[in-house]
């Protein structure tokens, strides 16, 4: 767990973004993002209705976190809306190195404008989305597995935050 989280604070010292940037940009990118943004929470409440669509989702769901690799990459995320967007798309990964970026946008979004709550949700999510993967309890109570046809929060940490 302690080299997971060590790697994780590797790879976020290597993203960045400044205010005065964020200022001087609207990224050509930005309505795209939100785009992203809007289709995979949709995705994922359809899921949450019927759950048989989540391959179809999971497909999309890649496809989003590729497009948004590339738009970071070409320098696309300039305010703090669009690293939310990014943020929001990063937090359904199926890898650390995408939960890591998706703590990253949500604390670059936070960081750029502090009233941007929403910025929250991500973050914690991605959190738990590491914790677990580590095979450890989460930290917020974000992460449900089904079992037996119920929904129910994997283990948290004592003492955990309630994801409110």
């Amino acid at each position: 767990m302690q080299k997971l989280l060590a790697m994780s604070f590797a790879v976020l010292s290597s993203f960045g973004a400044s205010a005065h940037a964020a200022e001087l940009c609207k990224s050509a990118y930005s309505t795209e993002l939100a785009k992203l943004s809007q289709a995979e929470n949709d995705d994922w409440a359809s899921v949450a209705k019927n759950p048989r669509g989540v391959i179809a989702t999971a497909v999309r769901d890649q496809a989003r976190r590729k497009r948004v690799d590339e738009i970071q990459k070409a320098g696309g995320l300039c305010s703090a809306e669009d690293f939310l967007a990014a943020a929001i798309v990063m937090s359904h990964g199926v890898f650390v190195v995408e939960d890591i970026k998706a703590i990253k946008f949500a604390s670059t979004a936070l960081a750029l404008d502090p009233t941007l709550t929403q910025a929250n949700q991500p973050f914690r999510v991605a959190i738990d989305q590491i914790a677990v993967r580590a095979r450890g309890d989460q930290l917020y109570g974000t992460v449900i597995e089904t079992k037996n046809g119920v929904d129910m929060p994997v283990p948290v940490m004592p003492g955990f935050i309630p994801n409110d």
